[in-house]
Protein backbone atom coordinates (compact mmCIF):
# COMPACT_ATOMS: atom_id res chain seq x y z
CA UNK A 1 0.00 0.00 0.00
CA UNK A 2 0.91 3.26 -0.65
CA UNK A 3 1.73 5.96 2.00
CA UNK A 4 -0.22 8.47 2.16
CA UNK A 5 2.21 11.96 2.13
CA UNK A 6 1.43 13.69 5.12
CA UNK A 7 1.70 17.78 5.99
CA UNK A 8 0.82 19.54 9.51
CA UNK A 9 -0.14 23.19 9.10
CA UNK A 10 0.03 25.07 11.94
CA UNK A 11 2.15 23.16 14.68
CA UNK A 12 0.73 24.53 17.73
CA UNK A 13 -0.81 22.33 21.06
CA UNK A 14 -3.71 20.41 19.03
CA UNK A 15 -1.01 19.29 16.26
CA UNK A 16 0.62 17.24 18.83
CA UNK A 17 -2.50 14.67 19.04
CA UNK A 18 -2.95 14.55 15.21
CA UNK A 19 0.99 14.06 15.11
CA UNK A 20 1.21 11.60 17.64
CA UNK A 21 -1.75 9.21 15.99
CA UNK A 22 -0.39 9.84 12.80
CA UNK A 23 2.96 8.42 14.04
CA UNK A 24 1.02 4.90 15.20
CA UNK A 25 0.58 3.93 11.36
CA UNK A 26 3.92 4.06 9.83
CA UNK A 27 2.60 1.28 7.30
CA UNK A 28 0.52 3.82 6.36
CA UNK A 29 1.22 7.64 6.74
CA UNK A 30 4.48 9.20 6.51
CA UNK A 31 5.08 12.88 7.32
CA UNK A 32 6.64 14.32 4.85
CA UNK A 33 6.45 18.44 5.89
CA UNK A 34 5.40 20.61 8.85
CA UNK A 35 3.94 24.46 8.20
CA UNK A 36 3.77 27.24 10.71
CA UNK A 37 4.22 30.69 10.51
CA UNK A 38 7.15 30.55 13.21
CA UNK A 39 9.91 27.98 11.57
CA UNK A 40 11.22 27.09 14.87
CA UNK A 41 7.90 25.22 15.79
CA UNK A 42 8.02 23.60 12.62
CA UNK A 43 11.13 22.87 13.34
CA UNK A 44 10.45 21.21 16.41
CA UNK A 45 7.73 19.12 15.04
CA UNK A 46 10.14 17.78 12.49
CA UNK A 47 12.68 16.70 15.01
CA UNK A 48 9.84 15.26 17.52
CA UNK A 49 7.92 13.25 14.49
CA UNK A 50 10.01 13.38 11.60
CA UNK A 51 13.83 13.95 11.36
CA UNK A 52 13.63 14.57 7.42
CA UNK A 53 10.53 16.49 7.01
CA UNK A 54 10.53 19.83 5.22
CA UNK A 55 10.12 22.92 7.10
CA UNK A 56 8.06 25.73 5.46
CA UNK A 57 5.96 28.91 7.20
CA UNK A 58 3.81 29.18 3.86
CA UNK A 59 1.13 27.33 3.18
CA UNK A 60 0.96 27.86 -0.62
CA UNK A 61 4.72 27.45 -0.50
CA UNK A 62 3.76 24.07 1.28
CA UNK A 63 1.58 23.25 -1.28
CA UNK A 64 3.23 23.86 -3.88
CA UNK A 65 6.90 22.36 -3.08
CA UNK A 66 5.46 18.97 -1.95
CA UNK A 67 3.58 16.21 -3.58
CA UNK A 68 0.91 16.08 -0.35
CA UNK A 69 -1.82 13.63 -0.14
CA UNK A 70 -2.82 14.36 3.70
CA UNK A 71 -3.07 18.07 4.69
CA UNK A 72 -3.67 18.39 8.31
CA UNK A 73 -4.90 21.95 9.28
CA UNK A 74 -4.63 22.81 12.81
CA UNK A 75 -4.89 26.66 12.89
CA UNK A 76 -6.86 28.77 15.09
CA UNK A 77 -10.63 30.03 13.18
CA UNK A 78 -8.86 33.58 13.08
CA UNK A 79 -5.62 32.24 11.03
CA UNK A 80 -7.50 30.43 7.94
CA UNK A 81 -7.40 32.25 5.18
CA UNK A 82 -7.41 29.92 2.00
CA UNK A 83 -5.94 27.11 2.99
CA UNK A 84 -8.60 24.69 2.24
CA UNK A 85 -9.53 25.65 -1.17
CA UNK A 86 -5.61 25.63 -2.09
CA UNK A 87 -5.25 22.07 -0.85
CA UNK A 88 -8.58 20.98 -2.70
CA UNK A 89 -7.85 22.75 -5.73
CA UNK A 90 -4.53 20.45 -6.00
CA UNK A 91 -6.90 16.94 -5.17
CA UNK A 92 -5.13 17.13 -1.55
CA UNK A 93 -6.94 15.11 0.86
CA UNK A 94 -8.12 17.27 4.17
CA UNK A 95 -8.40 16.78 7.94
CA UNK A 96 -9.20 20.09 10.27
CA UNK A 97 -8.73 21.06 13.75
Amino acid sequence: MKLLRTAILGCGGFAHRHAGNIVKHPDELEFVAFCDHHAENAEKFAATYAGGAAIHTDAHALLEQEALDLLVICLPPFAHTDEVEAAAARGVHILME
